[in-house]
């Protein structure tokens, strides 16, 4: 192919780099797809390894590489025309690999930053803030100055833009319709997409040998998540409940099945919650008493106790109501609010804060201290449920072993209510993990150890089960259902949890809306204004009128227990990330070809102006 020295657009150099992303993503999601039967990679490990492959080949035999060529770029050593595999290699694996890449590798990791997933996207965005600076000074790229190459226009031949772009076109549109065709078969959804089934549905950890130890452990027998919490009341006398996610059912289910259960009411008969507001227990306590004449007073008065996040509790604490009434009053299940956060309809416009700055900081230390001052008093047994990292509590032996490597992760989970809670009663405190997501460091929802314990709990046919995570390997994996900013964590589960809860996956969780909602708020407003407590009544008023229309009506919405709607609550979030791979193809392959559309027809255009 001949070639003439010439300046190449910046502009044509982009271009020609999204193709080849494009091209280099594809197949990275194409060979993760056929190597998950067997071993879970990284895609971004994976994308890593075939860019590589990918311009080391096209360069090698072509000088170029397929979105190159489209815009008649290629490349050459600055003292010769041809470019020999040692200048290739040097450039490709010495340069971008090893100096762009690698080299900021072990400088993060130096730093104790380990994640990938943290690590990459920061060196890639330094990367090109670095290459665009250099550019700009040089007018040229950095690993072509150390590896003595040039970019060169090769002679424009359509035959060629046309072949290569058919070629860009069938990969391209061949992965996609694979990767349709395969989650298609595999995963039944209720969405659609395109008349096939969600093709975003989340991959699956594959069923391999490092599932083995998982799968014998869960063919023991094993006891039901309530019967395991109501256990462990056998040893400890605080029972801490974490949580999987506000305004998901599977805690407030489970809770209720705790509570109600005779074993419960006998030895504890005592329930704390992170949600509402413990200036109101005077309240709570006087509506756990009360006997309500129907179901419509029952739910209204259930309403008015605080402005819930979600449904799920709501319901909660009316099925509590509804136990009380059927036990003697020396039995009868005691909630108590703990939280410093009012709960109000309307926070924001009282004359006097409801909240203080100091309260908030001291959150956690004041949720703990309600349980705390409670215990020292009753001396009895009692669950508390709180939310995620609420939960967390590093205990004794983890501080010794682990404070000297992780001094910013123990610090932060050393200022939670459930730690708060375990550094006074150290030898009667539990805490219990219930299955639910992790979050990283972009505060994405994404499954606990990569789904490799979904998987297991699959392969167990998706049994509900409790256990120790100590003796466990589940207990021993490390704990990564924190965001860490990329810093290696040597907790394992087992250092932060006493016992593991395993209720439904993910595709089985629920949430629903409380009801009467608007009648509490204009309870609460009326309230408010005849005690002269609001600074602006008028706009009080008007965000009742709000709630009402956002809610369309919730007096009447929900009708009974059986109406509450079904969502795959945190679904959304789930797909969003462990199907970004998917998200990022098809933008990247629709821009790509429309970035190869148009430029064969201006190619195409330009061919017909010469010719006439």
């Amino acid at each position: 192919m001949r070639t003439k020295e010439n300046n190449i657009s910046i502009f044509k150099e982009i271009l020609a780099f999204l193709v080849d992303i494009s091209i280099v993503y594809a197949f990275s999601i194409l060979f993760e797809r056929v190597l998950m039967q067997w071993i879970f990679v990284e895609t971004i490990l994976l994308f890593l390894i075939v860019g590589l492959l990918y311009h080391v080949i096209f360069y090698a035999s072509m000088q170029s590489t397929l979105g190159k060529i489209l815009f008649e770029i290629a490349i050459e050593q600055k003292k010769k025309q041809q470019t020999d595999l040692k200048t290739i290699l040097g450039r490709e694996l010495c340069c971008k690999i090893g100096l762009g890449l690698v080299l900021p590798i072990i400088v993060f990791w130096i730093l104790n930053k380990t994640d990938l997933y943290y690590i990459v996207p920061r060196i890639l965005l330094l990367n090109l803030l670095f290459g665009a600076i250099y550019y700009i000074i040089k007018r040229e790229f950095w690993w072509d100055t150390l590896s003595k190459t040039k970019k060169i226009k090769t002679t424009n031949i359509l035959k060629v833009n046309i072949g290569t772009s058919f070629i860009v076109f069938v990969v391209l549109f061949g992965i996609y319709g694979f990767l349709l065709f395969c989650n298609n078969n595999n995963n039944y959804s209720e969405h659609k997409f395109m008349g096939f089934n969600n093709p975003f549905k989340s991959r699956e950890y594959p069923d391999n040998n490092n599932l083995t130890e998982y799968k014998l452990f869960l063919s023991d027998s094993l006891p039901s998540p309530e019967n395991y919490i109501l256990s462990l009341f056998d040893k400890y006398d605080i029972v801490v409940l974490c949580e999987n996610a506000h305004g998901e059912s599977t805690a407030w289910d489970l809770a209720y099945k705790v509570v109600s259960n005779p074993k419960f009411i006998e030895k504890a008969g005592h329930i704390f919650t992170e949600y509402g507001s413990a200036r109101n227990q005077a309240k709570v306590d006087r509506f756990l008493q009360t006997t309500y004449a129907n179901d419509t007073l029952l739910e209204k008065a259930t309403a008015t106790l605080m402005r819930y996040p979600s449904g799920p509790f709501y319901y909660f604490m009316k099925k509590l109501n509804q136990l009380n009434q059927n036990l003697p009053d020396s039995l009868k299940v005691q909630e108590y609010f703990t939280d410093v956060l009012p709960h109000n309809y309307f926070p924001s416009l009282y004359n006097s804060p409801l909240v203080q700055e100091f309260e908030l900081w001291k959150r956690d230390s004041l949720m703990a201290q309600v349980v705390i001052d409670w215990y020292k008093q009753k001396q009895k047994k009692c669950l508390v449920v709180t939310n995620y990292r609420h939960a967390f509590v590093v205990n004794k032996e983890a501080q010794k072993k682990q404070i000297s490597k992780t001094k910013r992760i123990v610090r932060k989970f050393l200022h939670n209510e459930a730690q708060y809670i375990y550094n006074v009663f150290p030898n009667i405190t539990a805490n219990v993990y219930l299955y639910g997501f992790k979050i990283n460091d972009y505060y994405f929802y994404l499954p606990i150890q990569k789904g490799k314990w979904k998987a297991a709990f699959k392969n167990n046919g998706y049994k509900p089960i409790g256990f120790d995570f100590k003796g466990s390997p589940f207990g021993r994996d490390i704990f990564d259902i924190f965001p860490t900013k990329g810093e290696k964590v040597n907790f394992t589960f087992q250092d932060i949890f006493t016992g593991f809860v395993f209720c439904r996956p993910e595709e089985d969780y629920e949430t629903c809306s409380p009801k009467y909602e608007k009648y509490a708020a204009q309870q609460e407003l009326n309230y408010a204004l005849e005690h002269h407590l609001l600074t602006d009544s008028l706009k009080a008023a008007n965000s009742t009128i709000s709630l009402s229309d956002s809610d369309q009506n919730s007096d009447t919405k929900l009708s009974c227990l059986k109406d509450i709607r079904k969502s795959n609550w945190g679904l959304k979030y789930l797909y969003l990330y462990n199907s970004l791979d998917i998200f990022i193809f098809i933008f990247l392959s629709t821009t790509s070809i429309l970035i190869i559309t148009f430029h064969l027809l201006i190619q195409t255009a330009k061919k017909l102006q010469k010719s006439q």
